[in-house]
Parts: C-alpha cells; structure tokens; sequence
C-alpha cells in the first residue's frame, strides 16, 4: 500500500473509530501513532472534539507521515490540549522527519551517533520491510480504567 492510500485509510478508519470512542465517556484520552496512523489519531481527535463533552487529549506522533505534499504539518495536533512529536531526520525529505506546527517537536536524531541520512530509496525500502506487519496500539485510559485497543496496520510491502 503506498503512504498516501494508508494515510486516507487510516483518517477513514479513525473517523469511525472517534465517533464511537466519543460516546464512552471518557475523560482523558492518550492516543499514539506512527507514520501514516497519525492520520488516524488526528481522526479520532477531530471526532472527540467535536463531542458534546470532550474529554482532554493528548496526541503523540512517532514520525508522522505528513503528506506527499506536506498537507498534515498543519493539521496533526489541532482540537488536542496537548501534542508531541518525536522525529528523526531521515531521506524521507520531511514526509515524516519533520516538525509539526501544532505539537511540542523533539527531534531525536541526535540520541544515535552514528545516525546518517540514507538515500530516500533505500530508506524506504529498509522502512517497508521492517513494517511489513505493525500492530498500532492506541491507548485510551481515564481515571478508573485503561483499555487497549489494538488495530492492525495494512501491509506495507
């Protein structure tokens, strides 16, 4: 599947998922994502925000896939109380090692010393293989109670 079809997937997905996440009332929702799953948390945000009593949210993007033309970089972390982004600069040239206007942005690059830039070809294809398969979890918890809800990533090969 190519990053922009699993970027629409997963805003689909996450669309109908934030929808039937808004009426268990929650009261502090924690949602993780890598890559194109950022599509879906910020799905799920957007969904929970516009509840009639939204709970405080707090959205993390793992090396967010922001489009192929860059169109999520402003759009990742809004309706969110609080949003942070981890990245590694990498040769994706910024498609997902790149900061995002609405999030407190780390760039983590720096924790590997022997950290280098690969050609976007090969990043890719070293990306695809290791993520052939990924489970994304996403964590919703409140005060009395955590759950896990497990969705299955496509597959990226």
């Amino acid at each position: 599947m190519e990053p922009q079809q699993a970027l629409s997937q997963a805003e689909y997905i996450g669309t109908l998922l934030g929808k039937a996440i808004a009426g268990m009332g929650y009261q502090q929702v924690h949602l993780i994502a890598h890559s194109a799953g950022s599509g879906m948390i910020q799905a799920i945000a957007d969904q929970l925000q516009a509840a009639p009593n939204p709970p405080l949210i707090q959205l993390t993007f793992l090396d967010p896939y922001i489009g192929i033309f860059h169109q999520e970089q402003n759009n990742y972390g809004k309706n969110a109380d609080w949003s942070d982004c981890y990245f590694v600069e990498d040769g994706t040239r910024g498609f997902t090692g790149s900061y995002l206007n609405h999030a407190f942005n780390v760039d983590v690059s720096w924790v590997d010393p022997a950290h280098t830039t690969a050609p976007y070809s090969v990043l890719v294809a070293e990306k695809w293989r290791f993520l052939r398969t990924v489970i994304r979890l996403i964590f919703i918890s409140d005060q009395s109670r955590a759950e896990f809800f497990m969705l299955f990533a496509y597959d990226l090969h």
